[in-house]
């Protein structure tokens, strides 16, 4: 897609959620989340995944490459001609063992540009080698320069080294450069200290090759999945601005729920499911509306995957520079060197 096309796209969102402030609207989402599965051999302290009752909640569930197909088809139907696609929700996609070949599916599908968060452990040198070409590959890691405060925080002996080591064969191998990664440094989850962050990020920026292929950025917590509690992002509590997640995004679980965000992990609003309806119902159905409509009447606890969250109130999340350069750049991201 062009950038002027990018920019129109972007007027008709933002013309549908900001100015006309539509529960129906008359524009596709911006971008699609398909969770591989919503299993994880981490436990992370600010992650659901950490509570031993989170499968009590939500099923364990992984996707089939039969079932992805009905949704590539969906899609595509519905209209949505992007080349990006996100591997995003709950779970570390690698768990998948069918993933090459979801991955497979989604490039012949015409998804040439895939993102997703992963912990990196499965993700070796030799792993990377067996994804399938023609892909440009962008990695989200959670990561940061003190072994022992990772691991803590992450909760998996061992794999501090193994996840660095990992990243960097990768990197230093020229036939892998369609994969590229993001680092976002977790030591923020106990500091906001700006001179301790900073110095943080230096020291984590230093562990890794600097081709071009990497980016590093500084994580912000937040209490959206409603797990960390009230403040988690240490952001001052002042103000509403409106979510633009039900307006501009569309994640769909594992077993084919569609949940009202990617931070939705226990599937607490359920808008619909697309093993049972088409996606132009559901993107603008009853569910879909209510979600929007509760949200625009400034009253977000009314939709339960909403109510403990605090991202409405983090005053430079949703701003509108923030938001306008997320959407143009992607997955531009990291073409070129953006260190």
């Amino acid at each position: 897609m062009s950038r002027v096309a990018k920019i129109k796209e972007l007027l008709r969102f933002t013309y549908n959620w900001k100015i006309r402030k539509r529960t129906i609207v008359r524009h596709l989402p911006l971008e699609v989340s398909i969770e591989p599965t919503n299993v994880c051999n981490f436990k992370c302290a600010f992650c659901n995944q950490s509570d031993p009752a989170h499968f009590q909640r939500v099923a364990k569930t992984y996707l089939t490459p039969e079932n992805l197909q009905i949704i590539l088809k969906k899609l595509r139907e519905f209209g949505y001609d992007k080349t990006l696609l996100h591997w995003t929700l709950d779970g570390e996609p690698f768990l998948n063992n069918a993933f090459d070949e979801l991955c497979a599916l989604a490039r012949e599908s015409g998804f040439t540009d895939q993102y997703f968060a992963t912990n990196c452990l499965l993700l070796t040198w030799t792993r990377a080698r067996t994804l399938p070409k023609g892909v440009n590959f962008t990695f989200t890691v959670d990561y940061c320069a003190d072994e022992k405060y990772f691991e803590k925080v992450r909760g998996t002996k061992g794999s501090w080294e193994k996840i660095r080591d990992n990243i960097t064969q990768i990197l230093l191998d020229d036939s892998l450069s369609n994969l590229k990664f993001i680092l976002y440094d977790i030591s923020t989850f106990e500091t906001s200290d700006t001179s301790l962050v900073k110095q943080n990020a230096g020291e984590m920026r230093r562990l890794f090759p600097t081709n071009g292929h990497i980016k590093f950025l500084s994580k912000t917590f937040h209490n959206a999945t409603g797990y960390l509690g009230p403040g988690a992002s240490g952001e001052q509590v002042s103000g509403y601005n409106l979510c633009p997640y039900p307006w501009s995004s569309l994640t769909i679980a594992s077993n084919g729920e569609v949940v009202a965000c990617c931070r939705d992990l226990e599937h607490k609003t359920v808008l619909g499911n697309i093993f049972e309806a088409s996606l132009s119902d559901i993107w603008n159905d009853k569910a879909f509306q209510k979600l929007r409509q509760n949200l625009l009447n400034k009253t977000p606890e009314k939709s339960a995957a909403c109510a403990q969250c605090d991202m409405p109130y983090d005053q430079s999340k949703f701003t509108a520079k923030n938001i306008v350069s997320s959407l143009l750049n992607r997955p531009q991201l990291l073409r070129g060197a953006l260190l």
